[in-house]
């Protein structure tokens, strides 16, 4: 497929390529919520209100019983940063914001006009008044839902602007987080679902490819190399050519060295001696394609490492926060049978100190 800049041909390119640049930032947005998460998973007991308590000085043990990873160090902050939440809510904005604009192309290459690919039936419908339409409404959905994460963002950063040690702060963040977080999982389980299910009209694609003129950029550099000149000004023999062709009707396969001696000669008084040279591997998109070797390129070689190796980051990702939840559970299970064998116990023992029927290190608890 040809990929495209302002909704134009740009370079020879292929579709799990582009689909890839979309893959990079929702693994760091991933990474982002996971730093976010371990800013959160710090516990502020035994803060008090600001300075502490001497009732209880071990802060680290009281976080090892409810399950935190760490404690947050010092003790106004712990009460009164929320910080750590903006992060968390940036993060879910961002990662739906990329989304977006996934969402934004797709339905572009959807419509009638470009054809590109087709949305399955359960996220698409007939528009109500025009039989001849299909409209992308999840899409649509997405892209809202990036909006009105934007929107809780924007607000959670102007209720925080307080002056310090205020409420007002953690009374909207208990609702926004939340709220943030949920319509950010949710609009990502849709994504995946259309993209899941996605039709690539591979032909179409091509079709459009072969009649542009996205060779161009490959054969200003041949130019360049070949005839010893500069960049710049194979660029402007390689635009006038594009000009002069498409106004003939021909398409960028077709150009050869006697239209490209022509333009020359208009643009810096001299042809380049191309006339009769075999151009047909410098203009064929394909060859353009698997040239594209170095890191990041858009070769078929290339692009399934790097989808390997997204694959293998999101699995980490993945397994790294099924560690934390279950970590979390088996904590909080612990906490509760310690409460309920407390309750359990006779009042004459909890009255004498429960030495004969709790440890040591159990009673300090």
């Amino acid at each position: 497929m040809a990929d495209q800049t302002y909704l134009q041909h740009a370079q020879p390119s292929t579709f799990g390529h582009y689909l890839l640049s979309f893959a990079f930032p929702v693994l760091r947005a991933g990474g982002r919520l996971s730093e976010a998460l371990a800013w959160t998973d710090a516990s502020p007991g035994g803060a008090g209100c600001v300075n502490g308590t001497r009732l209880r000085t071990d802060r680290g043990h009281v976080a090892a019983l409810l399950g935190f990873r760490s404690v947050a160090e010092h003790t106004r902050d712990a009460m009164w940063q929320i910080d750590g939440l903006f992060d968390m809510v940036s993060a879910a904005a961002g990662l739906v914001v990329t989304q977006s604009k996934l969402a934004e192309d797709l339905e572009i290459w959807a419509s009638q006009e470009f054809d590109y690919v087709t949305l399955a039936d359960g996220y698409s419908r007939a528009s109500v008044l025009m039989p001849q339409k299909r409209n992308p409404y999840a899409l649509s959905i997405i892209r809202g839902a990036a909006g009105t994460l934007i929107g809780r963002l924007t607000g959670l950063l102007a209720v925080a602007k307080t002056p310090s040690a205020r409420s007002d702060n953690l009374i909207f963040a208990y609702g926004e987080v939340p709220r943030a977080l949920d319509l950010a999982l949710r609009a990502t389980r849709l994504t995946t679902g259309v993209v899941r299910t996605l039709e690539v009209n591979s032909g179409r694609m091509r079709a459009a490819l072969e009649a542009g003129f996205s060779q161009a950029t490959d054969l200003a550099e041949h130019i360049m190399q070949a005839c010893g000149i500069d960049y710049r000004t194979a660029y402007r023999v390689v635009g006038h050519a594009v000009r002069q062709a498409s106004a003939a009707g021909l398409r960028g396969a077709d150009i050869d060295g006697a239209l490209l001696d022509a333009a020359a000669a208009e643009i810096t008084g001299r042809p380049l001696g191309l006339a009769g040279r075999d151009l047909s591997m410098v203009l064929d998109p394909w060859q353009i394609v698997v040239s594209r070797t170095t890191l990041g390129g858009a070769a078929p070689g290339e692009v399934t490492r790097m989808a390997g190796d997204a694959a293998a980051q999101a699995s980490e990702l993945a397994g790294e926060a099924r560690r934390w939840r279950d970590s979390y559970q088996a904590a909080e299970d612990a906490l509760v049978a310690t409460a309920r064998r407390t309750a359990a116990a006779a009042p004459g023992d909890l009255a004498a100190g429960g030495a004969g029927r709790f440890p040591a290190e159990r009673r300090t608890r």
